[in-house]
């Protein structure tokens, strides 16, 4: 790739330069480590849309780094890695459980762990909107952000167990109903990490979701509209 490319069009190759506006598909499984597609225009993204079959999508503008902080992210990630190293040398933790295949994670990348039912109440409760079921992608692709960073911190702590103090702590304390699917989030911690996951971890997930949720509605009504979408849950510039 040329040194001022950023990343390439994932449908007509050319490149997208640093500093420079881009696209990427709404849909969170066009987004993956495995697929990661990048558009230079919206014209590209609308190129993959007949392939994919996408019920509810739509182009999400981003910007692309500069090159300063592309190398530093790259540097920042390379210090990550070397750590993560450092503790499965001393033992700290098993990398992934025995059995496991290399793709286990990345499949269960693509489960919803978010209890729809309970969700779709709350929001009707609250806030009197509908809830389309793009927000349970959105909501789940938030959790697995959280656990990541959770389990690198139980991890350099010398632990086996993800517990709540892992997490960013939330604003508001936890309160309400559990908003995660229990068996798979610990699933999903155990494939992904080797390690256990301590109760406390899904009251603190489901006051995060909450958060997130109340703010999202707001944005929707503020919009004037009546269901919540995962685009809601995209903060304003």
């Amino acid at each position: 790739m040329e040194e001022n490319v950023y990343k390439l069009c994932s449908s007509c190759k050319r490149g997208i330069p640093f500093d420079t506006k881009y696209w990427v598909c709404s849909v969170s499984t066009c987004n993956t480590k495995r697929m990661g597609l990048f558009f230079c225009s919206v014209r590209c993204w609308d190129a993959h849309l007949p392939e994919m079959r996408h019920r509810e999508k739509w182009a999400v503008e981003k910007r692309s780094p500069t090159r300063a902080q592309h190398q530093a992210a790259l540097a920042e990630l390379a210090d990550k890695e070397a750590r993560q190293t450092a503790a499965a040398t001393k033992d700290a933790l098993p990398k992934r459980v025995a059995g496991a295949s290399a793709d286990d994670a990345e499949d269960l990348s693509d489960e919803i762990l978010i209890v729809a039912s309970r969700l779709k109440d709350y929001v009707t409760d609250h806030f009197a909107l509908r809830t389309s079921d793009s927000v349970l992608v959105a909501l789940s692709e938030l959790v697995r952000g959280l656990i990541s960073d959770a389990v690198d911190r139980a991890a350099l702590d010398g632990r086996k167990t993800v517990m709540g103090r892992d997490l960013k702590k939330a604003v508001l304390p936890p309160k309400g109903e559990v908003l995660i699917v229990v068996s798979r989030l610990k699933k999903y911690i155990k494939v992904l990490s080797g390690m256990n996951t301590s109760n406390d971890v899904v009251e603190v997930l489901s006051d995060h979701v909450r958060i997130e949720t109340n703010a999202a509605s707001k944005r929707a009504l503020q919009a004037k509209r009546e269901t919540l979408f995962a685009r809601d849950y995209q903060e304003e510039p």
